[in-house]
């Protein structure tokens, strides 16, 4: 056999390969598998598109599932954005970290100085959140900022930036809005926080000290804007800090207050139900997590922060009578 028949010998005179894509087209098998793996390149495809976009516009916890599902495939460039997303993404909440939001911040008040916006900054510190890690984990303490992190972004505006700053400190970029626009959104975050969490077998309250700074009113760069909205943030936690002093009469804790929350949320039964107060709560039978609802309740009715650590002896007529120390004091 010549070498012109090796190549010719089974093979119909004339048969382009436009022949070969009509007979694969005519079969339907083929011209299935064809369209399953075209539409599947389509789709791998557009995952990475919509990924970058949402990776360009600061959206790196929605990018991320779909840069990995992109990787994952193979795609060319979704490695390098996954990496890039985080360096700048908290692990814990999925937010812009502190890195983060510095670099958007830089940004968006570079356009703001470009187009005579102003732009405003909060920087939020949870209230008590260290009575929660110090008396039920930092476990339980990931959950609430994790929780704390979701309310907040159902908050904000479609454009806002949430980012974690650390610890349980969380930051809000605002662009293209003025103090007026940003107190509305920071009434808009302390309702979204002000409702109670259901977190594993716990109901806590958590509220929150907001700072608020805006440029170019109270700032000429970005790092002078979150030094403001921080100082702005730890004055409000001293206002709030400051023993609330009610006049007396008006707002005082009951016997009966406290132990029919100790009922109805802390676990406590009806027939356990002491006849004073005299008694701790290991004595009718309570954990740690029944004082830590007890604290929130407290805090959140009266401005009052219980200890963190009771000591073995601390006693139910101690609780009501620290509360009250307060609420109506001596003097008045």
């Amino acid at each position: 056999m010549n070498d012109e028949s090796r190549f010719t010998e089974g093979r119909r005179p004339g048969r382009s390969f436009a022949d070969l894509c009509r007979e694969i087209d005519q079969d339907p098998r083929e011209r299935r598998r064809i369209q399953d793996l075209s539409a599947l390149l389509d789709a791998e495809d557009a995952l990475y598109e919509e990924g970058a976009k949402l990776h360009e516009a600061g959206s790196h916890q929605a990018a991320a599932p779909l840069l990995r599902r992109a990787a994952d495939a193979g795609i060319l460039g979704a490695e390098d954005l996954l990496a890039e997303s985080a360096v700048v993404t908290d692990d814990l909440t999925g937010q812009l970290n502190r890195r983060g939001l510095a670099e958007r911040l830089r940004v968006a008040v570079t356009r703001a100085a470009d187009t005579r916006q102003p732009l405003a900054l909060l920087v939020l510190d949870l209230d008590r959140f260290k009575s929660v890690n110090d008396t039920v984990g930092h476990h339980f303490g990931d959950k609430v900022l994790v929780e704390v992190s979701r309310r907040i972004a159902t908050a904000l505006r479609p454009g806002d930036t949430l980012a974690r700053l650390g610890g349980d400190e969380f930051a809000v970029l605002l662009e293209r809005t003025d103090r007026a626009s940003a107190q509305l959104v920071v009434d808009q975050v302390r309702a979204a926080l002000r409702d109670h969490m259901e977190i594993d077998t716990l109901t806590i309250q958590m509220t929150a000290s907001i700072g608020v700074a805006v440029y170019p009113d109270q700032a000429a760069s970005a790092d002078e804007l979150l030094a403001r909205a921080d100082i702005a943030m730890y004055a409000e936690k001293q206002r709030i800090d400051a023993p609330k002093k009610a006049v007396a009469g008006i707002q005082r804790l009951t016997a009966d207050d406290l132990l029919d929350f100790l009922v109805e949320q802390a676990g406590l039964l009806l027939e356990d139900r002491p006849a004073d107060l005299h008694v701790t709560f290991s004595d009718i039978g309570l954990d740690s997590l029944a004082y830590l609802q007890l604290q929130s309740e407290i805090f959140g009715r009266f401005d009052v922060e219980l200890p963190a650590y009771p000591p073995d002896d601390y006693t139910l007529a101690d609780i009501l009578a620290a509360v009250n120390a307060v609420l109506l004091p001596q003097d008045v």
